[in-house]
């Protein structure tokens, strides 16, 4: 099987991540907040780590959650957006849009549109958050790879009064981040893409003095009699995925082991490779522009998407993802109404499943057009 589907989940995972997990379990439970062992916590051993791949100088600003779903809904329950503009961009991923409408009926919020190149503008965002509480911006699109220049929208949104709020999930373990240095008020990410982890792994990054109240309660082994308590415990409520963060862990070791910029280096130039190679295809349409995620996105003519997928992987044997890629404003925005077949890479991508993933496109944009001149 030749898997193409790291922007949804990362596979292969390096050997040591599941070592890790399985350790873990095996192992007397490493919470330094509910035992007496004197062997440290492996929440703090993650936090760390992730600390170092983020960007964060200060690892106790790093909440851990079951990934970036729960921790947009804790954020979205604690900001309490309803009656308040938001502003979010054409690339936002459900993990947000679906809370954020939940909330706050889908009324007050603006959609910032990219432009050609797929960047979103700091002017855009300067004029869509006039009065605007709220600005959501996801770093880089599991649709087309688009980056977005953090630093500069997170000035526009703070000279409107607004918090910017990142979404990291696709970028982090896949390039060089400074968190500190974005101006991101809060960023979330999570631990089963780039980052090498287990599912139900991930979190977020709350710059210090910023107020986000709790959203949920509940047992954290601190806080003696007292009912409520402060930072982490109002967010990192019960028992956590300590199996799991032990494998977070090391698959942000593993990232650091790599580089960051060699990994960036090694995924800009297999996506620009393979996006050439696609878009010199007679009927491959792609969509974007290179800009250093590891998506790419494109259509055949005469099929729609879904029947790419079926034929890439029942004759094939090559997994892709087809459809909206649960980013259901992009499609319209980068002309896609019926959305697209999606290629993603991670840094253990080959070379030669690149080599015959693009020789089966060929065939099959062959047969369609065959197909078309014989009806």
């Amino acid at each position: 099987m030749i898997y193409l589907n790291n922007a949804a989940t990362s596979y292969p995972k390096p050997s040591c991540v599941p070592e890790a997990v399985c350790q873990a379990l095996f192992a007397p439970p490493r919470e330094g907040r509910r035992g007496t062992l004197d062997a440290g916590s492996a929440e703090a051993d993650c936090r760390v780590l992730l600390a170092r791949v983020l960007g964060v100088k200060d690892p106790e600003r790093i909440f851990f959650t079951s990934g970036a779903t729960e921790s947009f809904n804790l954020i979205l329950r604690g900001l309490d957006p309803a009656g308040k503009t938001s502003v979010v961009t054409a690339y936002e991923h459900n993990a947000l849009l679906r809370p954020l409408w939940a909330l706050a009926g889908g009324e007050r919020v603006r959609v910032a549109c990219p432009d050609r190149k797929g960047i979103i503008a700091p002017e855009t965002i300067s004029e869509l958050a006039k009065d605007a509480a709220f600005v959501f911006v996801n770093h880089c699109s599991n649709v087309t790879g688009a980056v977005q220049g953090l630093p500069a929208l997170s000035a526009a949104a703070h000279a409107s009064g607004a918090l910017l709020i990142a979404d990291v999930s696709q970028s982090a373990g896949l390039m060089p981040l400074d968190l500190d240095e974005s101006g991101a008020d809060i960023a979330v990410f999570t631990g089963h893409k780039a980052l090498f982890g287990p599912a139900g792994t991930g979190g977020f990054f709350l710059r210090k003095g910023v107020s986000l109240p709790a959203a949920k309660w509940g047992g954290t082994g601190t806080g003696g009699k007292a009912v409520l308590s402060g930072e982490p415990e109002q967010f990192e409520v019960g028992t956590q995925n300590l199996s799991g963060l032990a494998g977070l862990a090391m698959g942000a070791s593993f990232v650091l082991e790599i580089g960051l910029a060699e990994i960036a280096r090694t995924v800009r130039e297999k996506t620009a490779s393979l996006r050439g190679a696609l878009g010199g295809m007679a009927g491959v349409r792609v969509y974007g522009a290179p800009s250093g995620g590891a998506a790419v996105a494109f259509n055949i003519r005469g099929l729609s998407p879904a029947d790419v997928g079926y034929i890439l992987l029942h004759e094939y044997d090559i997994v892709v993802r087809t459809g909206y890629h649960c980013a259901p404003l992009a499609a319209d925005a980068i002309g896609a109404p019926e959305g697209t077949v999606r290629a993603s890479l991670s840094c253990l991508t080959m070379q030669e499943d690149l080599e015959r993933f693009l020789q089966a496109v060929s065939e099959i944009a062959a047969g369609a057009a065959e197909a078309a001149r014989c009806t």
